[in-house]
């Protein structure tokens, strides 16, 4: 019962460390172009 709650934190956690870096990557790309 407790697993799938801590491996759905975990996903979440894992997809928003994702964004992050994506984010990060599409601000310094913007930044080169502009």
């Amino acid at each position: 019962m407790v697993q799938p709650a801590t491996s759905m934190s975990t996903r979440s956690a894992s997809i928003l460390g994702s964004l992050c870096l994506l984010s990060a990557a599409l601000t310094r790309i913007s930044s080169k172009i502009l």
